[in-house]
């Protein structure tokens, strides 16, 4: 199962990619209300912004490197061992976040839905 999961954390890390492109690129024109500098200019999105830059560099180079490792011992037709398997569902939970979240009944799948609808609303714009 930890095999299968690894598509999966190329597509999460994917969009994880894009979304941080997206808002380097944003932050460069956008100021919010009131505000006099761009993001890019604000001290605390420099802060959250390279926050989350690591967080999907790290999740990236992890994933990467178990993969390597596991397809290095594939091609040499060695046994991947128990602890290697864990680590590699680990290593892909953590690219994508889990998937928990994305059933109705946990709360953190309405907590991301009224995340978005309430930038949405006309008092954020």
């Amino acid at each position: 199962m930890g095999f299968f999961s690894w598509p999966m954390s190329a597509v999460a890390l994917g969009i994880a990619q894009a979304a941080i492109d997206e808002i380097a690129g944003l932050s460069l024109r956008k100021t919010p209300r009131l505000a006099t500098s761009t993001l890019h200019q604000r001290p605390l999105f420099q802060v959250q912004f390279a926050q989350a830059v690591a967080l999907v560099n790290s999740a990236r180079a992890w994933l990467h490197t178990v993969i390597s490792k596991i397809s290095e011992k594939t091609v040499h037709e060695e046994p991947i061992s128990i602890e290697e398997r864990a680590e590699c569902l680990l290593a892909a939970t953590n690219a994508t976040g889990g998937g928990s979240a994305n059933y109705r009944r946990s709360p953190l799948q309405r907590q991301m839905r009224d995340i978005h609808a309430v930038t949405q609303h006309v008092g954020t714009v």
